[in-house]
């Protein structure tokens, strides 16, 4: 009985250390096989207007969204067709207020 409570006794004051032990030798194992696994999956493909923002709709860069843009982006993402490319903007939008003022 006194073996039995001993080896409890050694098991409990060395439970702890064999364990940190065991994760340090095994954490960079796991933490290569989660990043191998995380970088095999894809972002889910958008599929409804909600998935898209505003720099989606505003496709000349300007800071607004016409209906044309924003008809044209939503016609694309109905019918499940790539977005068009997007213009650089002419002027910035802070930059077409101050001529505005002027």
């Amino acid at each position: 009985a006194y073996e039995a409570n001993g080896a409890a006794s050694v098991l409990q004051r060395i439970g702890p250390e064999l364990e940190r032990r065991v994760w340090l030798k095994l954490q960079p194992s796991i933490e290569r096989l989660l990043q191998g696994f995380i970088s095999k999956v894809k972002a889910p493909a958008k599929t409804g207007l909600e998935d898209f923002g505003f720099d989606d709709f505003d496709l000349n860069g300007d800071g607004y969204i016409t209906r044309e843009e924003f008809d044209q982006v939503r016609s694309r993402i109905l019918k499940g067709e790539p977005l068009p490319t997007k213009a650089k903007p002419a002027v910035k939008p802070a930059q077409a207020v101050k001529l505005q003022e002027a």
